[in-house]
């Protein structure tokens, strides 16, 4: 986290500039999260920097003023899914039990320090259909 801080502060656009899927940083963090769960399990850890992703991007307007740093910019390629409903939803396709439990916890973890930060509300569990997705 402290490299990735540093690099933000170095390069603040960085966290606008789109991938080749057409992702923000933030989302890639969340996708490859969920691409990648299967194959290489490091991946599933990409999911712990998205508070800091939304926190520094939220001030500096990712994704527009009303997208909390990315966190309500739809995917591309998932025109049903924003980043936050990407995230609650699950994916546990060729891992195991204790696998999905890890990657269970850092998904609570990550939304309870959104909540934290007021950067997800409770008004998006709703608004998103966020309890049917997960």
């Amino acid at each position: 986290p402290d490299q990735l801080k540093a690099v933000m502060k170095l390069f603040p656009k960085s966290l606008s500039m789109l991938d080749e899927n057409g992702n923000l940083p933030i989302q890639s963090a969340a996708v490859n999260t969920k691409i990648e769960c299967k194959s290489n399990p490091a991946m599933r850890s990409s999911i712990t920097f998205v508070p800091l992703l939304a926190k520094e991007g939220y001030l500096l307007d990712v994704g527009g003023e009303e997208n909390r740093g990315g966190l309500l910019s739809t995917l591309p390629k998932e025109a049903n899914f924003n980043t936050i409903s990407y995230i609650v939803s699950s994916c546990y396709a060729g891992i195991s039990k204790d696998q999905a439990d890890e990657y269970d916890s850092k998904r609570a973890q990550v939304l309870e320090e959104l909540l934290g930060l007021n950067l997800l509300k409770k008004s998006d569990i709703e608004e998103f259909g966020l309890a049917l997705r997960s």
